[in-house]
C-alpha cells in the first residue's frame, strides 16, 4: 500500500480556561429544579484536555454482474448480441476491465475533493471507463412464438361439463324434491279446511239461548282431501338445469369459452430478451481510536457524538488516503479540546465534561437526580402511612407531592405519566441530569402517589354512594311500577349512584387542583387520570351501587309489607283493566289447547267456586270476565279458585284462579284475577 495523499489542517481552535463548566451545569440547573447556582461548588478552576482521535474508514468496491429478464423485444438503448455465448464473452471482458481500472478511478475520485471528511464513495466512481448493458433476444420458450397458450381447464374446446348437473342436462326438481307431488296450499297437506257455524246453546246465567260459533271441517276443494297436487315445474321428478339450460356444458371461465388467452410470458409477442450488465456495490467500514485520554471521556465521547459531528466539537488535523486492490482506506486525524471540572453537590463529588470550543456539556452525571434524592425519599415515606380511612390533610403526602413537583424536571416527569416513555429515552432527554433509575423510581412514586391523594377522601363518600343507592332502588321497588322487578330497580339505582360520584369526582378533583398553584394544579389534572385511580375507584364503585341496590331491592321483597303493597298495586291495575259487564262472545271463543290455558276454562273454574259458595252461604255472587288481553301456558293440574284478601284494596270482590304447575317452563305457576259482582248489582 502506497501512502497518497495527506493535507494537513491548521486551523486548530483554542479553548478559553475559565469557570464556564459550573455555569453551564447551573444554566440548566435553575430552571428544572428548585435548586440554583449555590447548591453547586467548583474548588478549582476548570482543566484544559485535550483528546486525539483518529477515525480510520475503508470502502472496499465489489464488482457483480447482474441478470435481467423481460417480455417483448430489448430496450434501444441496450447493444444487442447474436446470442448466449457472445453475451457471457462480453460480460467477462467488462467485468475484467472494471477490476482492472478500479483503482484508477477511485484515485481520481480522492483528488477531486481530497480534503473532505468521511466522504462517501458512490458506485459509479469505481468505473474508469462507464459499462455498457448487452442482451439477447429468443423465441418464447411458453408459447413458443404464436402468442397465445392453450386453456388448461377446457384442453382448448372452450366448454366444460356443467357443474350443476354434472353434464346430465336435468336435475331434480327444486319445488318437489323430486316427489312429482307439491304440499296443497289451501289445506296446508291437512285434506280438509275449518269452517264455523252458528248454533243455539242455552246459558244457565243468561237463562236464555245464546248464539255461539261452533268449528267444524270440511274436505278440501283444491285438491280433494290427497292433502297434495301434481307438480307442474317437472317431468317425472326431473327438470330442465339452469346453468346450462340443458346443453350439458358451459364456456370456461378460465379462458371465456375462447380455449386459448394471450401468454403473458412474452405480453403476446412471441419474443423474449435478457440483459447484463457489471455493476459495483460499496461495503464501508470505520473504527475511532483514541489517544491517552480518561476512560470516561472516552466513553462519553463513544455514547454521545456521532462520527460526522467530531470536527464540530474540535479541530480537523490531517487526512490520510489509500488505494490498493479495489479499496479506499482513509485515515482522518482529529483533536477535541475538552475542559474538565470536578464539582460539589448534594454531598458528592461529580466528575463534568465540557467538549468544543462551547464547552458543551453532554452528560451531566446525574447531578441534578443527587440535589433531588431527599425529595423522592421524602415522597416514597409519605406513601407509607397513609391510610385507606384518611384524607389528605391529615398525612405528609400532600406537602410532600408540593416539594417534589415544585422542581420543574419532577413536573416533566409526571406529565410523561400517561404516555409511559422508556426510562432510558426520559435520561436522555434530560442529557444526563438524571439517570434511569431515578425517572423510574419517580415515575412509580408519582403514579401510586396520585392514586392515594385522590382515593384517600373517597371511602366515605363511596359507602354514602353505594347506600343513597340501596334506598333509592327500595324506593322504585315500593312505590314504583308494579311490572318493575329487583334487577330493573337495581339499574334505575345504579344510574342515580353513577350521577352521584360524578358529583363526588368532580369535586375530588377539585379539591386537589385548589392544593397545588394554579398553574401546576392545571398541568397535573390530566395525569391524576393516567395514574390509573380514577378508573379503579370507577370500577370498584360501581361494584358496590350494583351489588347494595340489587341486595336492598332482593330484601325488600321479602319485607311483608312492602310486598304486599307492590302486589296490590299490580292487582288494582288487572282489576282496572277488568270489563264490568260480560263478554260472552270474547270468553267464549278462547278455548283452551295444548299449550295454553283458555280463559273460558278460568271463568268456568270461578263459576263453580261461587256456585257452591252461594249455596253454602246464601249469596248471590257471580263471576265477571277475566282480562281479555292476558294470556296463561296451559295448566297441568287442576285449576285452585280462592277469594283476593281485603288487605289487597281491591275497589270490589274478585277471586285469584291458581295454576301450581305449568307446561311452560318459563311460567311454571300462574295466577289469573276474576272479578266478582252480586247479582242485580
Amino acid at each position: 500500500m502506497v501512502d497518497i495523499f495527506t493535507f494537513p489542517d491548521l486551523q486548530a481552535t483554542a479553548l478559553p480556561s475559565g469557570g464556564c463548566i459550573a455555569d453551564s451545569v447551573a444554566a440548566h440547573l435553575e430552571p428544572a429544579t428548585r435548586f440554583g447556582r449555590s447548591d453547586v461548588r467548583q474548588d478549582a478552576p476548570d482543566q484544559l484536555v485535550a483528546v486525539n482521535l483518529t477515525l480510520t474508514q475503508v470502502q472496499e468496491v465489489h464488482f457483480d454482474v447482474v441478470w435481467h429478464a423481460g417480455a417483448r423485444q430489448l430496450p434501444s438503448d441496450i447493444t444487442q448480441l447474436a446470442n448466449g455465448t457472445r453475451l457471457k464473452v462480453e460480460l467477462n471482458t467488462q467485468l475484467g476491465m472494471a477490476r482492472d481500472g478500479c483503482d484508477d478511478a477511485l484515485r481520481a475520485w480522492v483528488a477531486h475533493d481530497p480534503r473532505a471528511y468521511r466522504r462517501v464513495l458512490p458506485p459509479e466512481a469505481a468505473f474508469r471507463h462507464s459499462p455498457g448493458r448487452y442482451g439477447i433476444e429468443f423465441t418464447c420458450q411458453h408459447c413458443y412464438g404464436k402468442c397465445q397458450v392453450q386453456c388448461d381447464g377446457c384442453a382448448g374446446a372452450g366448454r366444460v361439463s356443467c357443474p350443476a348437473c354434472h353434464g346430465a342436462g336435468n336435475v331434480h326438481c327444486h319445488q318437489c324434491a323430486g316427489t312429482t307431488r307439491l304440499t296443497c296450499s289451501a289445506c296446508i297437506g291437512s285434506g280438509h279446511t275449518t269452517g264455523q257455524v252458528s248454533e243455539q246453546r242455552w246459558d244457565a246465567d243468561a237463562n236464555a239461548y245464546v248464539t255461539v260459533q261452533v268449528p267444524v271441517k270440511r274436505p278440501c276443494l283444491a285438491c280433494g282431501g290427497a292433502g297434495s297436487i301434481h307438480c307442474i315445474a317437472c317431468t317425472f321428478g326431473q327438470a330442465q338445469c339452469g346453468a346450462c339450460a340443458g346443453l350439458r356444458s358451459v364456456a370456461c371461465k378460465g379462458c371465456g369459452g375462447a380455449g386459448c388467452f394471450d401468454c403473458a410470458e412474452c405480453a403476446a409477442t412471441g419474443v423474449q430478451h435478457e440483459w447484463a450488465s457489471v455493476t459495483a456495490s460499496v461495503s464501508t467500514q470505520e473504527e475511532l481510536t483514541f489517544g491517552a485520554v480518561d476512560a470516561t471521556l472516552e466513553a462519553l465521547i463513544r455514547e454521545r457524538i456521532g462520527a460526522a459531528e467530531l470536527p464540530a466539537y474540535g479541530s480537523y488535523l490531517e487526512a490520510h488516503h489509500v488505494v490498493d486492490r479495489a479499496a479506499l482506506g482513509s485515515r482522518y486525524e482529529l483533536r477535541i479540546d475538552a475542559l474538565y471540572a470536578r464539582l460539589h453537590a448534594a454531598a458528592r463529588h461529580f466528575s463534568v465534561y465540557g467538549l468544543g470550543p462551547q464547552a458543551r456539556v453532554l452528560d451531566f452525571v446525574n447531578i441534578v437526580g443527587h440535589l433531588l434524592e431527599n425529595d423522592l425519599v421524602t415522597l416514597e415515606r409519605a406513601l407509607a402511612p397513609v391510610s385507606f380511612w384518611s384524607r389528605p390533610k391529615d398525612t405528609a403526602l400532600l406537602p410532600a407531592l408540593k416539594q417534589f413537583v415544585a422542581s420543574e424536571l419532577n413536573l416533566l416527569i409526571a406529565e410523561q405519566l400517561g404516555a409511559q416513555p422508556a426510562a432510558g429515552a426520559m435520561q436522555a432527554h434530560f442529557k444526563g441530569m438524571v439517570d434511569a433509575a431515578y425517572v423510574q423510581r419517580a415515575s412509580a412514586a408519582l403514579r401510586q402517589g396520585f392514586g392515594r391523594l385522590y382515593g384517600a377522601g373517597l371511602p366515605r363518600p363511596a359507602l354514602w354512594v353505594a347506600g343513597a343507592a340501596a334506598v333509592a332502588s327500595v324506593m322504585v321497588y315500593a312505590f314504583g311500577p308494579s311490572t318493575y322487578g329487583p334487577f330493573i330497580c337495581t339499574l334505575w339505582a345504579a344510574l342515580a349512584g353513577a350521577a352521584l360520584w360524578i358529583g363526588v369526582e368532580m369535586l375530588s378533583l377539585g379539591r386537589i387542583m385548589r392544593s397545588f398553584p394554579q398553574q401546576i394544579g392545571a398541568r397535573l389534572h390530566s395525569q391524576i387520570k393516567a395514574g390509573g385511580g380514577v378508573t379503579k375507584w370507577r370500577i370498584a364503585v360501581a361494584a358496590g351501587v350494583l351489588a347494595s341496590a340489587l341486595l336492598a331491592a332482593t330484601l325488600a321483597s321479602k319485607i311483608p309489607f312492602i310486598a304486599r303493597h307492590h302486589q296490590a298495586s299490580a292487582l288494582a291495575q288487572l282489576a282496572a283493566q277488568a270489563p264490568s259487564a260480560p263478554a260472552a262472545s270474547g270468553v267464549e271463543q278462547d278455548r283452551s289447547t295444548a299449550e295454553k290455558e283458555g280463559l273460558y276454562e278460568i271463568r268456568q273454574a270461578a263459576r263453580k267456586f261461587l256456585i257452591a259458595h252461594n249455596k253454602k252461604n246464601k249469596t248471590t255472587f257471580k263471576a265477571l270476565e277475566p282480562n281479555l288481553n292476558e294470556q296463561y301456558p296451559k295448566c297441568s293440574t287442576a285449576l285452585s279458585v280462592a277469594w283476593v284478601p281485603k288487605s289487597y284494596g281491591l275497589a270490589q270482590p274478585a277471586l285469584f284462579v291458581r295454576c301450581k304447575k305449568s307446561v311452560s317452563k318459563h311460567e311454571r305457576k300462574w295466577e289469573s284475577i276474576v272479578p266478582v259482582a252480586r247479582r242485580g248489582g
